[in-house]
């Protein structure tokens, strides 16, 4: 593995504050946002370059809620306010953002179909005389069917055209971002 440059640390750093809208992260937060993925090797490989950073005054450890974060002190600002923008890889933030855009442009269509089924479902039993008529069950399924379809459309038509592209310089706080697209893509698992 090639070593980061401190630009790079202090990029990703500073990107994950931004992101996360905090003073100070995560050691995880951080080198994701520096393309790496946390595990244990990474942490051996990339955390004296923490510490390193800290004791030349650009980097602060301090405890949030009992856990270790990471932020830049104002030399480290400085430092990176000086010196030509690092090139970091794309950000978490983008990556939900292209991912999603990307599954919803795939599967709208079908979403769409879903849906119209669904519909048609529920106009075949409001079709049926209401005595004797579908027991309540039928009506329970369908409803779950139509809300469900209804739901992953609005969704997909989200992300396709209310959803702004995220931009580096600013966290997007969409509540799609933090736990609803979470919740969302489970429910387009389910149905690939």
């Amino acid at each position: 593995m090639t070593s980061l440059s401190d630009e790079v640390v202090l990029g990703g750093v500073r990107r994950a504050c931004v992101h996360h809208q905090r003073e100070a992260v995560l050691f995880a937060h951080a080198v994701t946002h520096m393309g790496l993925v946390h595990s244990s090797a990474t942490t051996r490989r990339v955390r004296p370059q923490f510490e390193a950073l800290e004791s030349a005054g650009l980097l602060v450890q301090s405890r949030a809620h009992g856990r270790v974060v990471w932020g830049l002190t104002a030399k480290g600002k400085r430092r990176l306010s000086r010196s030509i923008p690092p090139e970091l890889p794309e950000a978490p933030q983008h990556r939900v953002w292209r991912e999603a855009h990307e599954f919803a442009a795939r599967e709208a269509e079908h979403f769409h179909g879903e849906l119209r089924e669904a519909v048609s479902e529920a106009t075949d039993l409001l079709d049926t005389p209401v005595s004797p008529g579908p027991p309540s069950a039928e009506w329970v399924a369908v409803g779950k069917r139509l809300c469900r379809a209804a739901h992953r459309l609005a969704s997909a038509r989200y992300c396709l055209h209310e959803w702004a592209e995220p931009d580096d310089a600013t966290a997007d706080v969409a509540e799609v971002w933090e736990h609803e697209l979470r919740r969302v893509q489970r429910s387009w698992e389910v149905a690939a």
